[in-house]
């Protein structure tokens, strides 16, 4: 197992072990702007601690005094469309579009509102995340839900 991936697997174990260590209440959906503002920075946040997990580090190897154990690192979500779809900065037709998926053109997917029919992906045509309408897509992968206003893939 090489050192990229024994760090994806400690980060994934942290952030499982910290995520159940407190229970908070479901988040309660909310309507208009600042939804999906608070989504599309969730979407960037989980962005950048991707990211950031990749980023070398100088850190010297672990040793173990046992054998560790390994789960499977979940697969990539890709989405591609029947119809050319415009990507844009929000959830609805009143945001800017910034990209656009055309048939056939794949895209990864970051995640998903869970009260609108957005998929959250990396933008094909530029840096960054932009919202795709699902009416068109078609998901290829498994996608795991979390009760959340976004749900991460």
């Amino acid at each position: 197992m090489n050192k990229k991936n024994l760090t994806r697997i400690v980060i994934l174990i942290a952030l499982t072990i910290t995520a159940c260590a407190s229970p908070t209440p479901p988040a309660v959906p909310t309507t208009g702007p600042d939804l999906a503002l608070t989504i599309t920075a969730q979407a960037q946040l989980l962005e950048s601690i991707n990211q950031t997990s990749l980023a070398p580090t100088s850190t010297p190897e672990p040793t173990f005094t046992s054998a560790p154990v390994f789960t499977e690192t979940p697969a990539k979500v890709f989405v591609t469309v029947s119809a050319n779809t415009n990507c844009r900065s929000g959830p609805t037709v009143d945001y800017e579009i910034i990209g656009a998926l055309t048939i056939g053109q794949q895209a990864e997917v970051v995640g998903k509102s869970s009260t609108t029919n957005y998929w959250i992906i990396n933008n094909p045509n530029g840096p960054g995340t932009c919202w795709l309408w699902g009416e068109h897509a078609t998901i290829n992968g498994t996608v795991r839900v979390i009760d959340d206003p976004v749900i991460r893939c």
